[in-house]
């Protein structure tokens, strides 16, 4: 996905909001990797609309060091710094507590929990889509939730394969009740995902 199609699916409303784009190294797909323990997670915050081409370009270029296949996602779902601050003020009053070698513990690896404080549910900014998560490559099924979701007045607004052959479907938030009831028998074959990750890539080769 290029920086321009970024950049006008996923817009920011206000001073405090981010996306987090990451990439991912999972062992079921790099033979290489030993463990689990041993997955490699890039992750970059995207702060502003003149940050996608600089920050997608930082993160290919440090999985190009790695001889693995990458899976790379976007937070669909802006998220708010500010909350985010918050969360993790009260995560330190706690460590904080428990005594100084928990809390040196923490503060060697700040930058990394400041990340995961952003991915949580309540640093979320707003809703603004769901993903329809399809876990097989079936075409016609693929058409049938496209158009439930236009019934329900929530046009598609991408669509992409996933790196397991099904779909993720990108769409602006909807009556989940209603959709389910227009997609019909079809309905337990899908997985609604209301704030999480949207697939925007994998390496292939």
């Amino acid at each position: 996905m290029s920086p321009d199609e970024l950049r006008s699916l996923f817009p920011f409303e206000s001073d405090d909001e981010v996306y987090i784009l990451l990439a991912i190294a999972r062992k079921k797909h790099n033979p290489d990797i030993q463990s689990y323990s041993h997955e490699v997670v890039i992750r970059e915050v995207v702060r502003g609309q003149d940050e996608w081409e600089r920050k997608l370009n930082r993160m290919l270029s440090i999985c190009s060091s790695f001889r693995y296949k990458f899976c790379y996602y976007i937070t669909f779902n802006p998220r708010s710094a500010l909350k985010a601050y918050k969360v993790m003020k009260e995560k330190f009053a706690i460590w904080d507590y428990q005594g100084a070698n928990k809390m040196l513990a923490r503060i060697k690896k700040i930058d990394r929990i400041w990340i995961s404080m952003l991915q949580l549910r309540d640093s979320r900014a707003r809703r603004q889509y769901y993903v329809v998560d399809i876990d097989e490559g079936d075409l016609n099924l693929l058409d049938r939730v496209k158009y439930a979701l236009e019934a329900v007045d929530a046009k598609p607004k991408l669509d992409r394969r996933t790196v397991g052959g099904g779909f993720h479907v990108l769409a602006p938030q909807f009556n989940v009740v209603l959709f389910k009831e227009t997609l019909g028998n079809d309905a337990h074959r899908i997985e609604i995902k209301k704030d999480d990750l949207f697939q925007i890539g994998y390496d292939d080769a």
